[in-house]
Order: C-alpha cells, then sequence, then structure tokens
C-alpha cells in the first residue's frame, strides 16, 4: 500500500503562511511508514506533534488577528487533536497495520481539520473584506 494524502490547492486556505505550514503537515504524515519500522514511526510522530503544536499556535495568533469569533471553540479543537494524536502515538507501532491505521489518522485529521474548521478562517476573511 502506498497510503499518501499529496498537498493541492483545494487544501489551501489562502493564507501563505498557515498554506506553506499545512504542507509541511502533509509531508510529515506522508513519511511515516507503513512497515514496521517503530523507530521511524516514532520519530515520525514526535514531529508531527511538535509542527502540529507550532501549527496550531501560529493559526490561532492569525485567528487572533483578524478577530475569528469561533476562536475558542478552534482552540478546543486544536487542544483535543493534540490529545487524540497522543494516545494515538501511545499505541505500539510494531505491525503494519499498527503503521497503516496510525498513519491514516493523521492524514485523516489533517485534511478533515482544513476542510471544515481552516477553510472556515478563510470565510470570515473573505466576508472581512
Amino acid at each position: 500500500m502506498n497510503l499518501r494524502i499529496d498537498w493541492n490547492e483545494t487544501y489551501s486556505i489562502g493564507i501563505p503562511e498557515l498554506d506553506a505550514q499545512h504542507q509541511l503537515l502533509f509531508n510529515i504524515a506522508n513519511s511515516i511508514p507503513e512497515t514496521v519500522d517503530e523507530k521511524k514511526a516514532r520519530t515520525c510522530i514526535v514531529r508531527l506533534f511538535k509542527y502540529a503544536r507550532e501549527h496550531f499556535t501560529a493559526e490561532e495568533d492569525e485567528m487572533r488577528r483578524v478577530g475569528y469569533p469561533k476562536l475558542d471553540e478552534h482552540i478546543r479543537i486544536h487542544d483535543a487533536l493534540i490529545s487524540n494524536l497522543s494516545d494515538v502515538a501511545m499505541a505500539p507501532l510494531d505491525t503494519e497495520e499498527a503503521n497503516i491505521a496510525f498513519k491514516k489518522f493523521a492524514l485523516h485529521w489533517i485534511v478533515d481539520h482544513i476542510m471544515i474548521r481552516d477553510k472556515d478562517i478563510a470565510r470570515h476573511i473573505a466576508q472581512q473584506r
């Protein structure tokens, strides 16, 4: 299986800094191995965890800057995503199925978050213009 989701303009929210960060999140998630390579998988998890936190901080700063009315809700969603990522990352990654399941989880939450939550930020900014 070659599970991956490549960045394309469908995922753009029109904020260059955040779009670039989203692209890096895709790259990190795509690098999660689908074979049994627990060391590499754990390295990817740490990178994803750290970068997601960094990205969420930047995204929250942008939401504050533009007066996004759902900021508190969005922050709670970020916190829940980090918690879910932590929970999933604690599972053993000693089978191909476990690695594939983690990779699917990571890619799904990135896509879902961008397409539902972050696109709403873009709509808010567009309405302000």
